[in-house]
């Protein structure tokens, strides 16, 4: 054999050897991705372990199994893995052989070409490409699969004496792929332009129509339910032993019943509930708000078809994850914030909203433990109350308990108080855009973005005097010769203004609070806050000598029946705040905290559960009667014996 001959054999084992260990390099480091996921939103499909494909969420995340499925899908491959040009993997190598033996390489995985070629190749030297073969190099472990065949190409060309240009053109852009069933050979080879072509029709193909016409849980049930429901059935109050805050919660039902009839919504008692044609407990949601009629065709259509959770979403995740509420995308923003931030913000809307009420003065904004206030007030006066304000909160907050989140939420209350009550008036006019009577000097609002309360000084921003200091600051004035008798007298009378700043801001501080925390009666809001105000005004105040006796005026015309319709809403709004406050200072004084707070907590609920209310206080046997006797009792002792 000459030595052309035998040079030409050992060229052609060496690159057999390369090509057959380059793919089992190849393989065992880089394994082919199985399967792809696409997002159904922007109908893209990824790699698994693109980084893309991370960031699809549950809801648009699509399993596919193969690249024919994304194109027939219509999916379009991602731009930064290029999940199209993903070849099949070529047949696994033999067996790894012990201590280390390389496996043989087959004679099936050797072009012909190469073999025939290199027989007859007659010139003394060997390609440059060639000789680096010879020296033993083998192909590191991110060589491409291609590079491998490349180099057996450029020998067969080198060979047979032919131009190498279009298989090192192969070598460059194509990869190996595997036909089904079959094991992979050089002559399985993709041809250039196969994946371009299907990454041309996957670019030009249109999305598939979105069928927007079929009910979605998360987007047209979710909102619903968060927006109508979950305020009084959740894991605090659960009335009537329901939560609705997610969906597993809301097809379990309640511990005597489902609510939900899938395939039924005629026996579904929620749609009962929302029809008014379950008596038992009342309509649903309770009071004068009712559901509209096609809300009310879209729960009953989403029940008729099955009641279903979108695919994608967990039965336990909450509501306000699924389909979050204004107020509920509101809070996670606020959690998100520092506390500075949070305050920075509170303070530059509290300076545009003082900016419109009185664009001629500047306040001075104090900052405190849970309040920012806006004033022009001497700096003793706004320390005091900021100080005496701390106190209402936790006192209120006592009151009000899990219900009086409108106190406890992350950002500080804002109070204006302005010196005099022109500039108040144009703070409601030009911030709620609305008028107020002149009598009105105060109000809050704890329902809103940034919550405030609004009011105009009694002392249109001087002094105080030092017993109205030592009042406000929680301490006790000087102590006079009058007797026990004396001080319990409403005719008490006193040396100062008839009323406090803290007082005012006491008094709508909670009643704001207390219409924030549910759907209480206007008696209990308005009483609730003359009562909490009166701990901080002075005793002998003739505020609240004047509701006191229109009290009793009340109780003098057939108190039973006045006090019916009282409670109904009937009445004039002084009458009817005369009434909550001595309600109020009754069960406080005769029941303590704990039982008031019971009572009040309950009446949050609205009204009408007055009855419930009164048994879960007082005992099942308790009734209205019972309850209105009593209460005539106090005022009769307290209110109308002093004035004898």
């Amino acid at each position: 054999m000459g030595e052309a001959q035998r040079r030409g054999r050992l060229i052609a084992i060496v690159a057999g050897l390369c090509l057959s260990l380059g793919g089992a390099v190849l393989f065992a480091q880089d394994p082919p991705d199985e399967g792809f996921v696409g997002n159904a939103q922007a109908r893209t499909f990824h790699k698994t372990t693109c980084k893309l494909a991370e960031k699809i969420t549950a809801k648009n995340k699509v399993e596919l199994g193969s690249l024919d499925e994304a194109m027939l899908q219509k999916f379009k491959p991602c731009t930064v893995c290029k999940p199209n040009q993903v070849a099949a993997p070529v047949a696994k190598p033999d067996e790894e052989k012990p201590d280390g033996d390389m496996p043989k390489p087959k004679a099936k995985t050797i072009k012909k070409g190469a073999a025939k070629g290199a027989a007859k190749k007659t010139e003394p030297a060997p390609a440059a490409g060639d000789d680096e073969k010879t020296e033993g190099d083998m192909p590191k472990s991110k060589t491409k699969k291609g590079a491998a065949k490349g180099a057996l190409k450029k020998a067969d060309a080198s060979a047979d004496g032919a131009p190498g240009e279009m298989d090192a053109e192969k070598a460059d852009g194509a990869m190996p792929t595997k036909a089904k069933g079959k094991r992979a050979t050089g002559k399985a080879v993709m041809k250039k332009g196969d994946t371009a072509k299907k990454a041309d029709v996957a670019k030009k193909a249109e999305p598939e129509p979105v069928d927007d016409k079929a009910l979605k849980f998360s987007r047209d049930i979710a909102p619903i339910l968060a927006g109508n429901c979950t305020g009084c059935h959740n894991a605090q109050q659960k009335r009537g032993q329901f939560d609705m805050t997610s969906f597993q919660k809301l097809m379990t039902g309640s511990s005597k019943q489902k609510v939900i009839t899938p395939g039924n919504p005629d026996e579904s008692l929620l749609v009962l509930k929302v029809r008014g044609e379950q008596p038992a407990g009342g309509k649903m949601p309770p009071g004068q708000r009712n559901l509209a009629p096609e809300t009310i065709a879209k729960l009953e259509e989403w029940i008729k078809s099955g009641a279903r959770l979108d695919a994608g979403f967990e039965p336990t995740a909450t509501l306000d994850s699924i389909a979050p509420t204004p107020e509920a995308r509101r809070r996670r923003e606020l959690a998100a914030m520092t506390p500075e931030q949070r305050d920075k913000k509170v303070e530059e809307v509290g300076l545009e909203r003082w900016k419109k009420a009185s664009s001629k003065t500047t306040p001075v904004v104090t900052s405190g433990k849970n309040f920012l206030l806006f004033s022009n007030l001497p700096k003793e006066r706004a320390e005091r109350l900021l100080k005496t304000m701390e106190v209402q909160r936790t006192t209120l907050g006592s009151v009000l308990g899990q219900s009086g989140t409108a106190l406890t939420g992350l950002e500080k209350i804002s109070l204006f108080v302005f010196n005099d009550l022109p500039s108040y008036v144009e703070f409601v006019r030009s911030v709620e855009n609305r008028e107020v009577d002149a009598t009105t000097e105060a109000h809050g609002r704890l329902d809103v973005e940034q919550p405030y309360v609004a009011v105009a000084d009694p002392l249109n921003g001087g002094e105080e005097s030092a017993a109205a200091a030592a009042a406000a600051s929680g301490g006790t004035p000087k102590k006079t010769a009058k007797s026990k008798k004396a001080k319990d007298s409403a005719e008490e009378t006193h040396d100062g203004p008839d009323r406090t700043l803290p007082g005012i801001v006491s008094e709508h501080l909670a009643a704001s609070a207390a219409m924030a925390g549910g759907k209480p009666p206007k008696w209990l809001t308005t009483g609730l806050g003359a009562f909490l105000s009166s701990k901080v005004d002075p005793k002998g105040s003739n505020y609240y000598r004047k509701l006191r006796e229109d009290t009793v005026a009340q109780f003098n015309l057939g108190w039973e029946t006045k006090a019916s319709e009282l409670l109904g809403g009937e009445g004039s709004p002084e009458t009817v705040r005369a009434i909550g406050f001595s309600l109020c200072e009754w069960l406080a004084t005769s029941f303590g905290p704990q039982r008031f707070a019971m009572f009040v907590q309950g009446m949050l609920q609205g009204g009408e559960k007055l009855d419930d209310v009164v048994r879960g206080c007082f005992g099942p046997d308790a009734t209205r009667a019972v309850f209105l006797d009593q209460w005539g009792g106090f005022i009769g002792t307290r209110y109308a014996g002093r004035r004898r």
